[in-house]
């Protein structure tokens, strides 16, 4: 039960970071309607995700490590 649970979160993780990296891709799409190209969007998603990551890799400030 405890594996099941971990793997549903894991999946649920991946889509809602996914869903969060489209959403911001659409509302930037106004402002660069080069972003209406579904390879230009789909290439913008996947770098607005890793963004996030490195940002959240790096750790809240003034944490010790």
């Amino acid at each position: 039960m405890g594996h099941q649970t971990g793997i549903l979160y894991y999946h649920a993780n991946w889509i809602g970071n996914l869903a969060i990296g489209i959403t911001a891709v659409s509302y930037l799409s106004v402002f660069f309607p080069e972003l209406n190209n579904p390879v230009a969007a789909g290439i913008a998603t996947i770098v607005i995700v890793w963004i996030f990551t490195f940002i959240n890799l790096m750790g809240a400030p003034g944490s010790v490590a």
